[in-house]
C-alpha cells in the first residue's frame, strides 16, 4: 500500500503567504475603519451652542482662504497702522499657504464653521472641523494622548488644553469632528449640548445645503435687528420684520481679477406696516432706463423703487431726524401754490414714474439726472403752467448739434429743497426723451444722450459695464454702476478703507432687489488693469532727513528688516512684515552700517560703526549684543569681511572685529588717506588711500600682501575700487575722477589700461557680470569689458549725476545694473545694458530687493528725494 506523504511548502513560500494573508487583513482593517470613520457622523452644528453673533462656514477651508491669502486688498488693509500686529502672522500664513504641498493643501480642504460670540464684555470663538475620512486619526486620540510629548500639552477628560501665555486653548475629538475654542465657558457648553441641540430650518438650509467652495457668513436676524441702525430705520418692529429664527447670509468670492459678493436678508413682510416698512413691500422689476443710458457713461445710480410720492412718505421720517426736511416741504409747499397754482406734490408727482437715476459722462464733470415720465400730458400740462410763470425763466434755450435744450431757471426754494438731497440745480437745461425727462447742468450732456441714443450708443455695448453685469438680477430696486477713474460710490468716503480696497477693483455694480420674502444685493467689481510695476499697499513710507540714500537689508534670501541712517547718526530700521519702523540713536556721532552675516547674522541682523572708533553689533530689536571701543577715529565705513567686521582707522592700520568682540589690527602704512569703505571679494580686501597719486592695497587672510608694492593711480578718484577674481585671477577696477579706468591682475597694472573716457565721474565702478560699470557726471552709463573696449548708453530724462549711484545687485537669479543721477528716477540694466522690465521706477540711491509680501514677487525698495521709501512691485 504506497504510503501518503504530507509535503510542506517551502518556508520561502510560507513566510510570503504569511505575510500576504497579514497585509490583507491589515488592509482591510484598516479601510473598515476608514470606511466607519466616513460613515459614523455628526453635524458639526450639534457642537456650536445657540445664542452665537455669527457664524464662518466654509466646505472646502483651503480652497477658501488660499485665494484671500494672496490678495492685494489684504495687503492695502495690513498696511493700516492700526493692523501693524496682524500682518506679521499674516504674512507668515502667506508663505506657509504659497509652499504648502498639494498633499498638505487636500487634507486641509476640510469643512470648518467657526462660531462667533460677542457679548457686552466679552468676545469668544467655537471652531468645528469636520475632518470626514480623516477622523480615523482623531477618533483614536485617547490612545495616542500618552504618545504625545508636547510642550504644554495635556490630555484629560476625552480633550486636549494646550496653554500659551495667559490662554488656554481646548480641543475635543468627537467622531468626525474636532472641536477648537479658547473659552472654557463656551467649551463647556458644547460639550453639554451636542447630543440635543436641534439644527433650526434656517441653519439647515444656509449651511447644511449646498456645498461651497467660498467663504459664507451668517448672522441670526435678531442680532440685526437690535443693531441700532436697523432700529433706528424700524424701530419696535425690527425684529418682528427680520423674524426670530432667521439667519441672513453673505457669500463672498475674492480674488485679485473680481470681487463677487452677495448679501441674502430674509423679510417678514407681512409684519411691515409702518410707512418706512411699506417700501419693503414693492417688489423688484425690471428697469427700463439702461436700454437709454449711453455708451459713455461712467457712472450711474439708479432708483427703481416706488413712486417719489410712496418714498417720500417712507423716507422723510427717518430724514427728519436730521434735518428739517418737513419743515422746508412746507414752506417750498406753499410758495409753489402761491407762484404756480400748484401743489408741490402735483409739481413733483403727477407725471414722475418709479425710476430716478443720476449718471455721468465720459469727460464731462456735471451729472445727468433721469426722471421716468408715467403721464406725459400731466407733465405737459405742468410745464405749461411753469411756462406761464413770471417767477420760472423758461425762455432762455441753447442749439447744440442742431437741437433745441430749453433752461429752467428754478427759484430758491426749489433749489434749496434738492439741495437737501445733494441735487445742484440751479439752472438745469432739460431734454424729454423716449418716456424720461433728462436735466444738466451742461447742454453738452444732453446732446450727448440724444445723439448716441438714437444711434444706438448704449450702455451694453460698454464692455465695462457688460462684464460686471453678466451676473446681475435683471430685477432690482437699486443699481450703482461705477468706474473709479470717474467717480466714487455715494456710500463711500473716498479716504476710507473700503474706497482703498475697492479702488483695487476699479469697476463695479452694486444691485439691491426685493423679492417676496427677502432682500438681496450684490456686488461685482473687476480690478483695474494695473502696470507691471506699482507701488505695494502702505508705502511709500515716510523717512526723516536721509543721510546717503543706501538701503541694507538682512543678508538672509528673504530678508525681514530694512536699514538706513537719517542726520548721520540715526539708524531706522523697518520691519517687512509688520511695517513698523524702530530707531536707535544711543551712538557717539556719525555711524556707518553693514549687513551681519555667518555666525554673526545667526541672532544679529546689523554692523554699525562710528566715526570716534566705536563698533557695535545689533539684533533684530536695534539692542547693541556686543560692543568694542578704539582709542583711535575710523576714516570711513566698514565691510563684513566673512564673519568679521573691517573698518579704516586714522592711524593707518584696519581693524577687524568678530561677533565675540574680539579684534585684530592690522598695519599698512603712516600715511594713508582711506575715506572710502574696503570693498571685499572671497579672501581679498582692496583698500585705497586718496592722493594725486592714490594707491590700492590688498589683504589677503589678514595680512597686506602688497604693502611695499601697492597699485598706483594717476590722479584722484572717489570712492571705492571694485574686486573680483577671475579663473584664479585678482582683478581689481578703478576710475578716476577724470575718467581714466585702471584695471589691475594680481596687483599689476594690466595691458592696454588705463582707458581714457574724457568725461568727468563722482562715483567708482562696480563689478557685475565680467565687467566693470559706472555713471558719468552727465548721465551716461559706462561697461569696461576685460579687452580694453568699453560701450555706454544714456540714461534718459536725466541730465546729471554729480552725485551718482550704480550698483550690481541679483534679482531672481539674474545680475542686474542699477543705477540713479541727480534725478528721482532709477533705472535697471541688464549686464549688456539693456533695459529692464518695469524700469524705470521713482526712487534714487542703493535698491533692496525683497518678497515684502510674502506672495512670490520681488518687489523693489528704494529711498527717494522726496524723504520716503517707495516699493515697487517688479517682473
Amino acid at each position: 500500500m504506497e504510503k501518503i506523504v504530507n509535503k510542506r511548502k517551502p518556508l520561502p513560500l510560507r513566510i510570503f503567504f504569511g505575510i500576504l494573508i497579514f497585509l490583507s487583513i491589515l488592509i482591510v482593517t484598516v479601510g473598515a475603519w476608514i470606511a466607519y470613520s466616513t460613515f459614523n457622523r455628526i453635524s458639526p452644528l450639534k457642537f456650536i451652542p445657540e445664542n452665537y453673533s455669527a457664524i464662518i462656514h466654509t466646505d472646502r477651508a483651503y480652497s477658501a482662504v488660499e485665494p484671500l491669502i494672496g490678495l492685494k486688498a489684504a495687503e492695502t488693509v495690513l498696511s493700516e497702522p492700526s493692523l501693524s500686529a496682524v500682518r506679521g502672522p499674516y504674512m507668515q500664513a502667506r508663505t506657509f499657504i504659497n509652499n504648502a504641498s498639494p498633499l498638505v493643501a487636500k487634507i486641509v480642504d476640510r469643512r470648518i464653521d467657526t462660531a462667533i460670540y460677542i457679548e457686552e464684555n466679552d468676545t469668544g470663538f467655537v471652531a468645528v472641523i469636520d475632518l470626514g475620512w480623516l477622523s480615523c486619526t482623531t477618533r483614536l486620540s485617547s490612545f495616542a494622548a500618552g504618545f504625545l510629548k508636547v510642550k504644554n500639552l495635556t490630555w484629560g477628560d476625552g480633550h486636549f488644553e494646550y496653554k500659551t501665555g495667559e490662554t488656554t486653548i481646548y480641543a475635543k475629538p468627537y467622531k468626525n469632528i474636532v472641536m477648537i475654542t479658547s473659552s472654557r465657558k463656551l467649551f463647556d457648553i458644547s460639550e453639554q449640548i451636542f447630543t440635543d441641540r436641534i439644527v433650526t430650518e434656517s441653519e439647515h438650509k444656509e449651511i447644511e445645503g449646498e456645498k461651497i467652495n467660498t467663504l459664507k457668513i451668517l448672522a441670526p436676524s435678531m442680532k440685526i435687528a437690535r443693531m441700532k441702525s436697523f432700529e433706528n430705520f424700524y424701530g419696535e418692529q425690527a425684529e418682528k420684520i427680520l423674524g426670530k429664527d432667521n439667519l441672513s447670509s453673505i457669500t463672498f468670492s475674492i480674488t485679485n481679477d473680481i470681487i463677487h459678493i452677495n448679501l441674502n436678508v430674509p423679510v417678514n413682510k407681512s409684519e411691515c406696516t409702518t410707512n418706512l416698512s411699506e417700501i419693503l413691500k414693492f417688489k423688484s422689476t425690471k428697469p427700463r432706463l439702461p436700454a437709454f443710458l449711453t455708451s459713455d457713461t461712467q457712472y450711474y445710480t439708479l432708483i427703481n423703487l416706488a413712486s417719489l410720492e410712496q418714498m417720500k412718505t417712507s423716507f422723510f421720517p427717518m430724514i427728519q431726524k436730521t434735518t428739517d426736511i418737513e419743515g422746508t416741504w412746507k414752506k417750498a409747499d406753499s410758495l409753489c401754490k402761491s407762484f404756480f397754482s400748484l401743489t408741490l406734490e402735483e409739481l413733483l408727482f403727477s407725471w414722475t414714474g418709479n425710476e430716478i437715476a443720476a449718471f455721468g459722462i465720459e469727460g464731462s464733470s456735471d451729472p445727468v439726472f433721469a426722471v421716468q415720465i408715467k403721464d406725459e400730458a400731466k407733465r405737459a400740462e405742468v410745464f405749461d403752467k411753469l411756462d406761464d410763470s413770471i417767477l420760472i425763466n423758461t425762455n432762455t434755450s441753447l442749439i447744440v448739434n442742431g437741437m433745441r435744450l430749453p433752461c429752467l431757471e428754478l427759484p430758491g426754494f426749489i433749489s434749496g429743497l434738492l439741495s437737501m438731497f445733494n441735487i445742484n440745480l440751479p439752472r438745469p437745461f432739460y431734454l424729454v426723451s423716449n418716456g424720461y425727462m433728462y436735466f444738466s447742468m451742461s447742454p453738452q450732456n444732453l446732446s450727448s444722450v440724444f445723439t448716441h441714443i438714437n444711434k444706438n450708443y448704449i450702455i451694453s455695448r460698454n464692455a465695462n459695464w457688460r462684464n460686471v453685469s453678466a451676473y446681475s438680477n435683471p430685477n432690482t430696486s437699486l443699481e450703482l454702476y461705477y468706474n473709479l477713474n470717474r467717480s466714487m460710490p455715494f456710500f463711500l468716503d473716498n479716504a476710507s478703507l473700503s474706497a482703498k480696497i475697492l479702488k483695487l477693483y476699479g469697476i463695479g455694480r452694486f444691485d439691491v432687489e426685493i423679492t417676496e420674502d427677502s432682500i438681496q444685493a450684490s456686488l461685482y467689481a473687476n480690478a483695474v488693469n494695473q502696470d507691471d510695476s506699482h507701488m505695494l499697499a502702505g508705502f511709500p513710507k515716510a523717512t526723516g532727513k536721509i543721510s546717503d540714500y543706501n538701503l541694507i537689508a538682512d543678508i538672509d534670501e528673504d530678508p525681514e528688516n530694512l536699514y538706513w541712517i537719517e542726520d548721520d547718526t540715526k539708524l531706522k530700521c523697518l520691519n517687512l512684515n509688520s511695517l513698523d519702523v524702530k530707531e536707535a540713536n544711543d551712538f557717539n556721532g556719525k555711524i556707518y552700517i553693514a549687513s551681519a552675516q555667518g555666525k554673526a547674522g545667526k541672532n544679529n541682523r546689523l554692523w554699525v560703526s562710528t566715526e570716534n572708533g566705536d563698533v557695535y553689533l545689533l539684533d533684530k530689536d536695534l539692542k547693541k549684543s556686543k560692543e568694542f571701543h578704539t582709542d583711535t577715529a575710523f576714516t570711513a565705513g566698514g565691510a563684513v569681511y566673512k564673519e568679521s567686521y573691517v573698518v579704516p582707522t586714522k592711524d593707518g592700520s584696519i581693524l577687524f572685529v568678530d561677533s565675540n568682540g574680539n579684534s585684530e589690527e592690522v598695519y599698512i602704512g603712516p600715511d594713508l588717506n582711506i575715506k572710502s569703505r574696503p570693498s571685499v571679494s572671497e579672501d581679498y580686501i582692496a583698500l585705497y588711500s586718496r592722493g594725486f597719486e592714490g594707491e590700492i592695497y590688498l589683504i589677503k587672510d589678514r595680512e597686506c600682501i602688497n604693502r611695499n608694492n601697492p597699485m598706483i593711480i594717476d590722479g584722484i578718484g572717489f570712492g571705492s575700487p571694485a574686486i573680483t577674481k577671475i579663473d584664479g585671477r585678482v582683478i581689481v577696477g578703478f576710475l578716476t575722477q577724470k575718467g581714466e579706468f585702471y584695471l589691475f591682475e594680481n596687483g599689476n597694472l594690466a595691458d592696454g589700461f588705463p582707458i581714457e573716457t574724457g568725461k568727468v565721474f563722482t562715483t567708482n565702478v562696480v563689478f557685475g557680470k565680467n565687467a566693470f560699470y559706472t555713471l558719468s557726471e552727465d548721465a551716461v552709463i559706462y561697461r569696461f569689458n576685460l579687452n580694453r573696449t568699453f560701450s555706454c548708453v544714456k540714461l534718459p530724462d536725466i541730465n546729471t549725476a554729480k552725485e551718482a549711484f550704480i550698483c550690481s545687485k541679483v534679482f531672481e537669479g539674474s545680475e542686474g545694473i542699477y543705477a540713479s543721477g541727480d534725478s528721482n528716477i532709477i533705472y535697471g540694466f541688464t549686464p549688456e545694458l539693456e533695459l529692464l522690465m518695469s524700469f524705470p521706477l521713482a526712487g534714487r540711491g542703493v535698491p533692496v530687493f525683497a518678497d515684502v509680501n510674502k506672495d512670490k514677487n520681488t518687489n523693489c525698495l528704494v529711498l527717494s528725494i522726496s524723504r520716503e521709501i517707495n516699493s515697487w512691485r517688479i517682473k
